[in-house]
């Protein structure tokens, strides 16, 4: 199992589905709310972001240190900032594009990590599952980045309770399969 990330206990699955779950209705419930908070608070975060490492920037200058690095974090942390925030709907496509790309690759990687577990462990089908609609989900979004930012906002929230619903499910399965300890192979 040499590349395998480990979830040592079911709990943390179970966190993990809980919490897709939430997202997954609030993007299906209000999906342009909070499409918009979501991308306004990540606007504020970047823009804090790029504050702080000017700062950092303005120190090292006066100080004769390195500066290149903070200068650039601090200049992409601005721009991003104020991207977010004054052109949200750019900012949502843009978002999509890198949400699609991670859908797809990590569906692939759940896909293939679901034949990690042990042959009598019966629930592996429901990560290949998960894996399968992620990358159905992440080739929708690619395919329909266009049409309109509340459609990609119930796209995802349809995936994220889908997934969120499977391992809910996937955690207690696992808590009654293997032992309180034990190593559960979970590439995600």
């Amino acid at each position: 199992m040499g590349n395998a990330v480990f979830v040592r206990n079911w709990g943390s699955m179970l966190l993990k589905g809980l919490t897709s779950l939430a997202f997954g209705l609030l993007l299906v419930v209000w999906p342009g709310i909070t499409l918009r908070v979501v991308i306004r608070l990540f606007g504020i975060f970047a823009l804090l972001f790029g504050v702080v490492w000017g700062v950092v920037f303005l120190v090292n200058l006066t100080r004769d240190r390195s500066w290149g690095w903070s200068l650039a974090l601090s200049a992409v942390g601005i721009f991003l900032g104020i991207l977010a925030l004054t052109r949200t709907y750019d900012t949502g496509v843009l978002i999509a594009l890198l949400l699609a790309f991670w859908l797809v690759v990590s569906g692939a990687v759940m896909a293939a990590a679901s034949t990690v577990y042990p042959p009598d462990f019966g629930y592996r089908w429901i990560l290949a599952l998960d894996g399968a609609l992620s990358i159905i989900i992440g080739l929708l979004l690619l395919l329909f980045t266009r049409p309109t930012a509340l459609l990609l906002a119930l796209f995802a929230g349809v995936y994220f309770i889908a997934g969120g619903l499977m391992d809910i499910f996937l955690s207690f399965k696992v808590r009654g399969f293997f032992k309180e300890g034990a190593d559960v192979v979970i590439l995600d």
